[in-house]
């Protein structure tokens, strides 16, 4: 007998979920606010499926920062030298998962220079801040999961890439985001309203009782990479690339909240959490938002929403609710 179809009219609201167990991340959050569409798949744990070539980066990104800044040592040769072991296990990682996948080598090449280009030269262009972080005990968190309760009804859940103090004493949350597809003119704008730096900061705030002055958005540009250009050439121009211009693939945003601006997210935040606790129970329906369909990027779920059938094709179920604690994507 063959499995049956998913299809989305078929979905319910999945009985392992709840917002006090289990809780709900930032992303999650802006999925309810996004499209209940997607809220829904999100909650039932339903993914597209997408091939780990296209997160390779950021996975490498990051694995190597968060070695620099986990190891104790302070030469800076030393930590770069780390970072690329700590690069090269996650790259060991990453094809022991794909044994039933074929991804081109070129991707895996151009990957692979692209991060050994630029690690050097994120390094140069922050050295002075990052050798500051690391000394006298100015780091707080690396790479850590929290869980933050508010008052018994719910709980926030996420992940720190770094929690630091500058040299004011003053206390900041830092995210790095590796992304190919960036509006510099429109991203001091957009970064200001985001929801995950209030989302982390007063998070963190009530679990920590400590004061977070802002939140930093660590933005590290994704080389665009052209299929059949040769390898020589490829590094070729994005070394000359870097070296004439690092801010265009290097660029921090800070964002400073005041007192009455994470009371109001607090606010804001606790009756999204009532709405959503009624759609939970059956007393909300779930509806197509065709505001969120046709964006500066269309949704991932489009061709879902056009297909009248609802037949889920290429989705999978993964076994956590939150794959992005585990797994760091282009954000």
């Amino acid at each position: 007998m063959k499995n049956k179809k998913l299809n989305l009219y078929d979905l319910s609201i999945p009985n392992d979920y709840n917002l006090k167990s289990i809780g709900i991340t930032q992303g999650l959050l802006y999925t309810w606010t996004d499209c209940r569409i997607k809220f829904l798949l999100a909650i039932n744990r339903l993914r597209l499926k997408k091939s780990p070539v296209n997160t390779m980066f950021g996975t490498l990104f990051h694995a190597g920062l968060e070695t620099m800044y986990k190891t104790n040592v302070k030469s800076f040769t030393e930590m770069f030298n780390l970072m690329k072991n700590s690069v090269i296990d996650e790259i060991e990682k990453e094809q022991r998962n794909l044994n039933s996948l074929t991804i081109e080598e070129e991707l895996w090449d151009k990957w692979l220079i692209s991060c050994s280009i630029m690690f050097p030269k994120y390094f140069e262009f922050y050295k002075k801040e990052i050798l500051r972080i690391k000394s006298n005990k100015n780091i707080l968190e690396v790479e850590e999961i929290f869980e933050a309760n508010f008052n018994c009804n719910y709980k926030r859940v996420g992940k720190i890439d770094l929690i630091f103090k500058d040299i004011r004493g003053d206390i900041w949350i830092e995210d790095h985001k590796t992304k190919s597809r960036i509006d510099l003119f429109n991203m001091q704008q957009v970064l200001s309203i985001d929801l995950q730096g209030l989302f982390y900061c007063t998070s963190i705030e009530n679990l920590k009782l400590i004061e977070i002055k802002g939140f930093i958005h660590d933005i590290i540009r994704k080389p665009e990479i052209k299929i059949g250009e040769s390898i020589l050439v490829f590094k070729s121009k994005l070394k000359n690339k870097i070296e004439k211009d690092p801010s265009h693939y290097f660029k921090k945003i800070k964002c400073v909240y005041s007192d009455t601006e994470k009371r109001l997210f607090n606010s804001d935040v606790k009756k999204k959490i009532v709405d959503i606790e009624l759609f939970l129970n059956n007393k909300l329906h779930w509806y197509k938002n065709q505001t969120s369909c046709m964006k500066t990027f269309p949704c991932d779920h489009l061709n879902l929403c056009l297909n009248s059938s609802g037949y889920l094709i290429n989705y999978k179920k993964i076994e956590t609710f939150f794959p992005e604690l585990e797994d760091k994507n282009e954000n």
